[in-house]
């Protein structure tokens, strides 16, 4: 990916980049980016990066793990927390930040493990290891296939009756692949999902029906971010008049453009956004819990 975009600066000569892939991906990218051309990053993240000419749409730990936590804590008397992730700066990153809110409330860590990421994971010791555990919450920061292989062997052992789930990176397509008979006591925070009843999401799904038809793909929350990415960038050069650093960083501050969900304003370099609690039923979700405009925490100077 780094590479690419080296070749994209060099050759293409592009003058901005979007972003939506993880992490390690991003540091790789910043280091090859070099603050040289502004960099949209759009998905989900552990937050505190401040790299020059970075601009963060996704959720960050206190927008999405905080408040989820909290809710856990208080609406389901959970106290203990079990901690499974892959083993990159997302997830490890993700659950310093998720302990710290684990132990404001009074909670306890019953586990934390980590697995690589991208190899063909198998779960089953894992998912022995939670049931003698047996915390109240299992914390799940395990993405693509491991998300689905985890919550798939989870459930195959009937910890699903009673051990509850929360996700930080659980959307549609991913649930597909876990399947109903699988997300039993599933909870996921994000900040869109297809089926948040605004009229902002209503008049979105209504303007990509009547673009793609019955070829619309499945909307989550990486495609919805994806498109705020784009909205974001023209936002920027139009309010700054170029792509040059400083201008597009002065321009940042107070940015509005439009989302899936809404217009969304910059602050910071971040954005402040709703955040919905979704719990799963069959292979679908259904929002419990809106937390409204949510400061993300950040704080970049710009």
């Amino acid at each position: 990916m780094a590479k690419s975009v080296v070749r994209l600066m060099l050759e293409e000569k592009v003058d901005l980049v979007i972003g939506s892939h993880d992490s390690a991906v991003r540091q790789a990218v910043e280091a090859t980016v070099k603050g040289k051309v502004p960099y949209i990053y759009t998905p989900v993240y552990e937050g505190g990066d401040c790299t020059a000419n970075l601009y963060c749409l996704g959720e960050t730990p206190p927008q999405q793990i905080k408040p989820s936590i909290e809710f856990m804590m208080k609406e389901k008397g959970a106290k203990s927390f079990y901690l499974i992730g892959n083993d990159y700066v997302w997830a490890r990153n993700s659950n310093e930040a998720a302990k710290s809110y684990i132990a404001a409330g009074g909670g306890t860590i019953a586990g934390e493990e980590y697995v690589p990421l991208g190899a063909p994971n198998r779960f089953e010791e894992i998912v022995t290891r939670i049931k003698g555990a047996k915390p109240d919450v299992v914390l799940i920061t395990v993405i693509g296939a491991d998300n689905v292989n985890f919550n798939r062997a989870f459930a195959s052992f009937g910890l699903d009756k009673d051990i509850t789930r929360l996700a930080f990176l659980l959307e549609e397509n991913t649930l597909q692949g876990i399947g109903a008979e699988s997300s039993g006591n599933l909870y996921s925070c994000m900040a869109y999902f297809a089926n948040v009843g605004s009229e902002a999401n209503q008049k979105f799904k209504a303007a990509m029906k009547a673009k793609f038809g019955d070829k619309v793909p499945q909307l989550s929350t990486l495609g919805a971010d994806a498109y705020a990415g784009v909205h974001c960038a023209k936002a920027l050069v139009d309010k700054a008049g170029s792509t040059e650093a400083a201008a597009v960083a002065a321009a940042s501050q107070g940015l509005t453009f439009a989302t899936a969900g809404g217009t969304a304003t910059m602050t910071g370099r971040h954005v402040d956004k709703d955040m919905y609690l979704a719990m799963c039923k069959g292979a679908e979700f259904e929002v419990v819990k809106t937390f409204e405009k949510v400061a993300s925490g950040q704080s970049c100077p710009v």
